[in-house]
């Protein structure tokens, strides 16, 4: 074995430029695998601030068929919220949140204005979105429920109001013309968080008739609502969604001529991120097929070119093996060296282009997981290693690239040792 080594590696030492170009097409064919897996991975998988997407449904769109036969589109709205997902009793929490975080001008005495992303929340949004806090405490219920003028902020958005981070609890400060008093400071949220984000967060009521302070601004929670159904565990979905079709259909009964529909919703967490727009829903099957051709297409295009490049190799070592051959080498011990070698190789382009991902999505962060909604400028795209590494599909990329190298390789092997030693030596 230790002699098949040694003649590998001499092999690869002689013939440089094939080597290491089938090095690089192979890493380079995994690194690029690995960042379409982390960009999508970043969306679904439990992490950071939102470590319970697993067990979540959620609930943004609404459809409203109107008494004379018209179809409106949105989203959830407070009515709905009151009239149906409020009463859901199936799942561990339920929290009522802004659809996104909206852009508005904030200002403490005697500075600057500042655009600032704003969310509005109710009380058990910390229970599903935990936030990591430096001072203070969460809202309380009674705090929600009467859209108290207070509001948490995160550290960056503290520097952009304050000009400082700590010792803030208490001080006042303007969101859109109205005063809100600092009830605490939390480690910044990543923007790759949708849900979680934002910079500035400030109590929601959903109680009828309690306005918002913020009611006239894009803030607006009677028509800017994201629900999120936390549940004990995934197998309490097909109960959550049963109960939620039963209060719909009981809401429907009490309203005149107008009735709504949820249109299949609560969505897990992949049909979530990809429920783009509000007349209907994202077609999961076409999402996962276009996944495994974009998967396919970056396997295939450089698998071709290192196969051409590592057949050449092999017709060109054609002599070296009928020299072996005469010298007494059996067909075995080329096989396994060949196989050797593709090995290495293949393994040696692993680990390059799993470092290649890595160190392409940590220095270009802000471009691989650009978010098209939010303000986040200076918040640092904060990574976890469950993101930047899928051992599962890591391992199948590189299993795939074995197999076409050692395919490659030894088959030109296999038929360069059965062939005559003296033709293999002209």
């Amino acid at each position: 074995m230790n002699n098949i080594l040694r003649q590998t590696l001499r092999n690869m030492r002689q013939q440089p430029l094939l080597t290491g170009l089938t090095i690089a097409g192979t890493a380079l064919a995994i690194c690029l695998i690995m960042i379409v897996m982390m960009t999508r991975e970043v969306q679904l998988i439990d992490y950071g601030n939102e470590p319970n997407r697993s067990r979540t449904l959620y609930v943004r769109h609404l459809h409203i068929r109107t008494g004379n036969g018209g179809d409106n589109y949105g989203w959830i709205n407070m009515t709905t919220v009151n009239g149906v997902l409020s009463k859901v009793k199936s799942t561990e929490r339920t929290t009522f949140y802004s659809q996104y975080a909206t852009s508005l001008d904030m200002y403490a005495p005697g500075r600057e204005n500042v655009s600032l992303g704003a969310k509005a929340v109710n009380a058990d949004f910390f229970k599903v979105f935990p936030l990591s806090f430096i001072e203070g405490q969460p809202f309380t219920e009674e705090e929600c429920q009467s859209n108290a003028p207070i509001a948490l902020l995160s550290q960056s958005a503290c520097r952009k109001v304050f000009g400082q981070q700590t010792d803030l609890r208490g001080k006042t400060f303007m969101i859109a013309n109205h005063e809100y008093r600092v009830a605490g400071v939390v480690e910044d949220v990543s923007p790759m968080l949708q849900s979680a984000y934002a910079e500035v967060w400030v109590p929601m009521s959903i109680m009828p008739g309690v306005r918002h302070p913020l009611v006239a601004t894009d803030l607006n929670p009677e028509y800017n609502v994201n629900v999120a159904l936390m549940a004990k565990s995934r197998a309490d979905f097909p109960a959550i969604r049963s109960e939620v079709g039963r209060l719909v259909a009981a809401y429907n009964q009490t309203i005149d001529s107008d009735s709504i529909d949820l249109m299949e919703q609560p969505d897990d967490q992949e049909t979530y991120v990809n429920h783009t727009w509000s007349n209907e829903g994202p077609d999961m099957k076409a999402i996962h097929q276009r996944y495994l051709l974009i998967f396919v297409i970056l396997l295939i295009v450089p698998a071709i070119n290192i196969a051409s490049m590592t057949q050449s190799r092999m017709r060109q070592r054609r002599q070296e093996i009928g020299l072996r051959r005469a010298f007494g080498a059996t067909r075995s011990t080329i096989l396994w060296q060949t196989f050797a070698e593709s090995l290495l190789q293949t393994l040696a382009a692993g680990l390059l282009g799993l470092v290649l991902s890595f160190a392409i999505c940590y220095f270009a962060a802000d471009f691989v997981f650009a978010q098209e909604w939010g303000s986040y400028d200076n918040i640092k795209f904060t990574l976890d290693a469950s993101i930047l590494f899928s051992p599962e599909l890591y391992g199948w990329a590189l299993l795939f690239c074995l197999l076409l190298n050692v395919l490659s390789s030894i088959v030109p092997a296999w038929r360069a040792s059965r062939t005559n030693i003296v033709e293999a030596l002209k």
